[in-house]
């Protein structure tokens, strides 16, 4: 007979992240930027915040620190988006986090600043779960599911400043 602890191992499941009717203190935020070093300047890069409520806000940065969200970087949405559009942002995010896999390093264990790379991180008042993939041939390596975000964040975007995938 298993013991308390084996038992409880067979039974539990992996957390999911599950978008609810009560989303009231959820934030996402995202990055996706191209290219490497001075190609990140030359092309720039966005990041987009969407919290549960309020504006939603995406920047086009010229920097080479991808890392580094800029307030003071362009401005090229500042604006509240409908419920369904949010409730859509939110579980493409959701998704994203929770079919994101992980892929072996580069052999030799070598880090590139070349290809794309994206990161997305959801937090609510106490939690914070957060995903990042790099050296992308571009954005749709990072799955179907980072596709459907980027997408669901062009929806509300200016055409001419939509974000690119490729």
């Amino acid at each position: 007979m298993p013991d308390e602890s084996e038992r409880r191992k067979d039974t539990q499941t992996p957390h999911q992240v599950a978008v609810r009717d009560n989303i009231k203190n959820w934030k996402i935020t995202l990055t996706v930027g191209g290219g490497g070093g001075l190609e990140a300047v030359r092309k720039g890069w966005h990041s987009v915040e969407v919290p549960a409520v309020g504006s939603a806000i995406v920047r086009k940065h010229h920097s080479v620190d991808t890392t580094d969200i800029n307030p003071n970087a362009l401005v090229i949405f500042n604006d509240t988006i409908t419920a369904d559009q949010r409730t859509a942002v939110f579980r493409a995010a959701a998704d994203a986090l929770n079919d994101f896999e992980l892929q072996r390093n580069v052999p030799g264990g070598s880090v590139s600043e070349d290809g794309w790379r994206v990161s997305l991180k959801m937090t609510t008042r106490r939690r914070e779960i957060s995903v990042s993939a790099r050296e992308l041939s571009d954005v749709r390596d990072a799955g179907e599911d980072f596709t459907r975000l980027i997408q669901e964040i062009n929806k509300f975007l200016p055409a001419k400043a939509a974000i690119r995938l490729d």
